[in-house]
């Protein structure tokens, strides 16, 4: 069973005595440790370096839903729904106390609206086969209602119930990566890939910062992978302009922002575990109502952004629009007041920008492609979280075509070693606590500090175990990623922050960035 990560000076110590390396990834979002993990799994010699921290861009701001896409199957796009939904029920097998199934109910206006849903759910639900996470069925307006007793009484014609998949992201991408480095990778995060230098003999010359002390460091790759997500273009500029690809490739990055707003469960309303979805908002985007580690995410919102920032900013109004959106659909309005955090994530559309209208993202494709420059960077655009393994996959198949290495081809294994033991794993609609670290759970409550509650579940064991085992290297990364308080609460992640600082600072942490984290927390509250 897997300890957690080694710690960062243990990993830089290793991948100093490492003379070259077969596979170099950029980025570890999901994708990139993805590729560390098949890569590692297929024998090579991988480092998985990552300019902040695991999961700090898209990879972390999701919509916490492992699914096919029910959208994109009422474009057509069967191919992409059908591996979506195999790759889903990989993860909810894989580590079941981060991927769980979800029930969903899908409201109708009128007999005729709930048939067209019921066909196209069974649809849905026929095109995973063996993976299904459960039936699809109709429900009457009664049931409806039992099931969301928040919903209008708009004298629905019932609805449809179906499944998908609950996961926490953030966790997952550190879980994948902890995997990664157990099959033999390097894996290290505040580490900033600065340059690139093609060699003319093949592979490259890398450098790159430790973000955290300031040093600078090089390495040499056969095969440098980049799976920077939205900042894919920003590295292919880190090589000199001589050897920079020009602009041959119809696919690039154009970034869509979506957001979510956090509310807690109304008090005195009984907690349920189904989710909502309502395809009827003004943009033509669904939106989801998701119960998540005791709370509600609603979402999400697509626009187009210029360009791309690593806090990138909810705006009045998407906040507006959700609020009047969701407000179309329950009983009690919401407002402004009662959202507890909103975030924003980047969408990593691969689209060329001259097809980009001003919110049509809703309307692109998440299906991802793999590019090779003319040097033989190779560069993963687009994508999402449930195809991030085929991704992967596809990426180190151009890659041994590319260099002619001849390791064994990588192929899709269903469980990786190191999954939950966990035969009955906490429901991920419950507050958060130890079940999201399945089977470390033991080493983290023998942890000093494991009886401290410092809110929302987060002990001060927790933070030790966190800079111990995960990692983590600053408040940010305690409370955004190893825990998810400020995506939950970004009041109360900012209370806690100082105590949080403190214990860092116990385990050795020198600069644990607490002024950087509590400006940050300003971004996160309405």
């Amino acid at each position: 069973m897997r300890g957690g990560l080694k710690s960062r000076s243990q990993t830089l110590s290793d991948l100093s005595a490492q003379a070259s390396l077969d596979v170099l990834v950029i980025g570890a979002g999901a994708t990139g440790v993805s590729t560390a993990l098949l890569a590692a799994q297929s024998g090579c010699q991988v480092a998985l370096l990552e300019a902040r921290d695991f999961g700090s861009g898209t990879s972390s701001r999701s919509s916490k839903l492992l699914h096919g896409g029910v959208r994109y199957l009422a474009q057509g796009r069967i191919g992409l729904v059908r591996q979506a939904l195999r790759e889903r029920s990989h993860f909810v097998q894989w580590a079941p106390h981060l991927a769980q199934p979800l029930s969903f109910v899908l409201p109708a206006t009128s007999v005729w609206e709930r048939s067209l849903h019921r066909l196209g759910l069974g649809l849905y639900q026929g095109l995973a086969g063996s993976h299904s996470l459960g039936a699809t069925s109709t429900v009457d307006a009664d049931e409806l209602q039992r099931r969301w007793p928040e919903l209008k009484s708009n004298h629905w014609a019932g609805g449809v119930a179906y499944w998908d998949a609950l996961f926490e992201d953030a966790r997952m991408a550190l879980w994948l990566a902890s995997d990664a480095q157990a099959h033999g990778a390097h894996v290290l995060n505040h580490a900033q890939v600065t340059a690139l230098h093609a060699l003319g003999s093949g592979g490259f010359e890398v450098a790159w910062r430790d973000t955290l002390s300031g040093t600078t460091h090089g390495l040499r790759a056969r095969c440098v992978i980049n799976a920077s997500g939205v900042w894919v273009d920003h590295v292919r500029q880190l090589r000199p302009p001589t050897q920079q690809a020009s602009r041959v490739h119809r696919d690039t990055i154009t970034p869509s922002q979506g957001i979510h707003l956090v509310l807690r469960w109304p008090q005195g309303v009984p907690e349920h575990r189904h989710a909502l979805l309502w395809p009827h908002t003004a943009d033509g985007r669904v939106l989801f109502f998701i119960p998540w580690l005791g709370h509600w995410l609603v979402g999400t919102t697509d626009t187009w952004v210029p360009e791309v920032s690593e806090e990138p900013r909810a705006l009045a109004h998407e906040i507006e629009f959700l609020c009047q959106e969701a407000s179309k659909v329950l009983q009690t309005p919401i407002d402004q007041s009662q959202v507890c955090s909103v975030w924003a994530g980047l969408r990593p559309l691969a689209v060329d920008p001259r097809r980009a209208q001003a919110g049509a993202g809703g309307r692109v494709s998440r299906e991802h492609a793999v590019q090779v420059d003319p040097d033989g960077l190779i560069n993963v655009l687009g994508g999402k979280w449930t195809t991030c393994r085929v991704m992967a996959q596809d990426a180190l198949q151009v890659a041994q075509r590319v260099t002619g290495m001849r390791w064994q081809a990588p192929e899709l294994i269903a469980h990786p070693d190191g999954g939950s033991a966990s035969a009955s794993p906490v429901s991920l609609t419950q507050p958060p606590g130890l079940h999201l670290y399945g089977p470390l759970q033991d080493q983290v409550r023998a942890t000093q500090g494991a009886d401290v509650d410092l809110g929302l579940g987060l002990s001060e064991a927790m933070v030790r175990h966190a800079v111990r085992h995960e990692q983590a290297c600053t408040v940010q990364d305690v409370l955004a990623r190893r825990h998810r308080m400020l995506f939950l609460d970004a009041r109360l992640a900012q209370e806690v922050a100082p105590q949080v600082s403190e214990i860092m600072t116990q385990e050795g942490v020198s600069n644990p960035q607490l002024s950087a984290f509590l400006q940050t927390c300003q971004q996160y509250q309405v």
